[in-house]
């Protein structure tokens, strides 16, 4: 794993920065942004990369967005793996990711609060309680 802060089940997640070189270091043929379209020089789109873009407000976290994100997940592996992840500082994107492992290994709360316990977003009660949440629906 190369620029990249997290893998997991061929989910790479990086901060603000290191985005291109995670994508291109790792060969990576997908990747969610999770910042706002056109914001700070993140391409909509990049040959031979599926791009795809969902807004994760720490603000304004809900049922809905859990199920958007891991759809767009879902959906991107479908079309190629493994998959970039990011966000600015990389909490948001670690956060999404755990979510996604969770639901799909039908983890609970606090299985997955457990085995991500050393993640930045832990610490963040908004995403932690976020993630706790929406694991076993």
């Amino acid at each position: 794993m190369k620029n990249s802060i997290f893998e997991n089940e061929g989910l790479f997640v990086c901060g603000f920065g290191s985005e291109l070189g995670t994508v291109k270091s790792n060969n990576a043929k997908s990747w969610l942004s999770l910042t706002p379209g056109g914001v700070d020089g993140v391409p909509v789109s990049m040959d031979g990369v599926n791009c795809g873009r969902v807004l994760v407000n720490v603000g304004s976290l809900s049922d809905e967005l859990s199920d958007n994100v891991v759809a767009e997940v879902d959906r991107l592996k479908k079309v190629g793996s493994p998959i970039v992840i990011s966000c600015a500082s990389g909490a948001r994107a670690s956060s999404v990711a755990w979510l996604y492992i969770a639901k799909k290994n039908g983890l609970s709360g606090d299985e997955v609060m457990k085995q991500a316990e050393n993640e930045a977003w832990i610490s963040k009660p908004p995403l932690r309680e976020w993630v706790r949440k929406n694991v076993g629906k």
